[in-house]
């Protein structure tokens, strides 16, 4: 079944904390995806060109592959991406046709920690959030544990705004619902709501915002060095024409070798 059927710019703008990226397409191994960018996720982590509420994303980063299996994985450091001294060894080990990565910089009070590090992964399928919910730890997170099913609450694992806003999506038929629904909740807070969903069918993509500008998000589709995949990144990874504004308020459905889908939110 499609992600979309169970979940729930344009100029080169500004972002906010953190910075995600995704792919799928033929299998390459993690330095490919994450080092050898001229702007890479990895760079991004400390020279970041589009980010206007944080200067590094030091909190912290995580990674969501398949293992051999095909099963879904993840690797989480508590440390910056650049002082972890087994990158380098995973970068020319780990082998995947589908990668997320986040590079994290944490929303003040919301600690830094495994649980609290991206990506999120449920049955099969990762999830990455670049934004945050205004002022959740005030009020909001109560409202969450209210109208979020018993057992939805109980798996969260974490404390961050993130990763009980997944739970809120997955609570949903569908991404569409799940954010139509979202303003009841938040009322007049901001919130920031860039969004990946991805699994070996396609990724999700999410640019919106509710009282806010939207974070900045780009894609491609036909990238020379990425032959046969699709790609997501809150900054581009070079200055290939190939990379594209994700429209604002929009949801994108990319598969390799077809044309991308959308929908309005």
């Amino acid at each position: 079944m499609p992600v979309i059927e169970w979940l729930p710019a344009l100029a080169r703008g500004l972002v906010f904390m953190c910075r995600i990226a995704a792919y799928l397409g033929s299998g390459v191994r993690l330095d490919r995806f994450l080092l050898e960018p001229e702007h890479s996720l990895y760079r991004q982590s400390w020279q970041c060109r589009e980010m206007r509420e944080a200067v590094v994303n030091a909190d912290g980063y995580g990674l969501g592959f398949l293992g051999e299996s095909g099963e879904a994985l993840v690797y989480k450091c508590t440390a910056p991406i650049w002082a972890d001294p087994n990158l380098a060894a995973l970068g020319v080990t780990l082998h995947s046709r589908l990668w997320v990565g986040n590079v994290r910089s944490a929303t003040p009070g919301q600690a830094t920690s495994m649980q609290n590090t991206q990506p999120y992964v449920h049955a099969g399928r990762f999830f990455l959030h670049n934004g945050y919910l205004d002022d959740f730890n005030n009020g909001l997170k109560g409202r969450f544990i209210q109208q979020l099913a018993a057992e939805l609450v109980a798996d969260v694992q974490g404390s961050t705004d993130s990763e009980y806003l997944y739970a809120w999506i997955r609570q949903h038929a569908d991404v569409q619902s799940a954010l139509a629904a979202l303003p009841g909740l938040l009322g007049e807070h901001k919130a920031l709501l860039n969004m990946v969903v991805a699994d070996t069918t396609g990724l999700l993509v999410c640019r919106h915002a509710l009282h806010a500008p939207c974070p900045s998000l780009y894609y491609c589709t036909s990238h020379e060095r990425y032959p046969h995949a699709v790609l997501v990144a809150s900054e581009c990874f070079d200055d290939s024409d190939a990379w594209l504004p994700v429209p604002e308020h929009q949801l994108l459905w990319l598969r390799p070798g077809q044309p991308p889908q959308q929908w309005s939110l």
